[in-house]
């Protein structure tokens, strides 16, 4: 299935940048994924060019388990990264508090 974007395609470079930029203020930022290639995907937009990376301190990933997850019934715009990642937190979230 194609992922449902829902705004213009970004360069590498810009989609780099932003995510540096965003990560920027955090002291300790954690991405979470429930799939391997998903910090594949954000570690390679950290890549600036060779031997060159985007500037930020550090940053940690984690691998959950997402048991019970499924981005086509819980996300409010399944295969959209941003929707999937708010239904991902949501459903990590409740589960956690249960």
């Amino acid at each position: 299935m194609l992922p449902v974007l829902g705004t213009d395609p970004v360069s590498r470079e810009e989609l780099g940048r932003g995510l540096a930029h965003y990560l920027g203020d955090d002291p300790d930022p954690l991405l979470v994924a429930d799939w391997p290639e998903d910090i594949a995907h954000a570690s390679m937009a950290l890549i600036a060019g060779p031997g060159r990376r985007h500037n930020i301190d550090r940053i940690r990933f984690e691998l959950c388990d997402a048991f019970g997850f499924d981005s086509n019934l819980l996300s409010a715009v399944p295969h959209n990264a941003y929707h999937d990642a708010v239904a991902l937190r949501t459903h990590l979230l409740a589960r956690e508090n249960r």
